[in-house]
């Protein structure tokens, strides 16, 4: 189908898109926010060393109750 800003796509007009996008940019740039405050995201569990390492992910869950 027609891309947002194509002619006659109806895009710009479309009040469920525009508000969806809204809130989605809304709510990235405060994530982005937290992960700059907090330094960034932690390494434990996306480092390449700690896959090898551990396993396959279909190991069990260390935090399963």
């Amino acid at each position: 189908g027609p891309s947002y800003l194509d002619p006659g796509s109806g895009g710009p007009d479309n009040d469920f898109t525009n508000r969806n996008t809204h809130f989605m940019t809304w709510n990235l740039l405060h994530l982005a926010r937290m992960l700059k405050d907090a330094g960034g995201i932690p390494a434990h569990g996306n480092r390449r060393d700690e896959w090898d390492a551990m396993g396959h992910p279909d190991a069990d869950n260390p935090e399963h109750r």
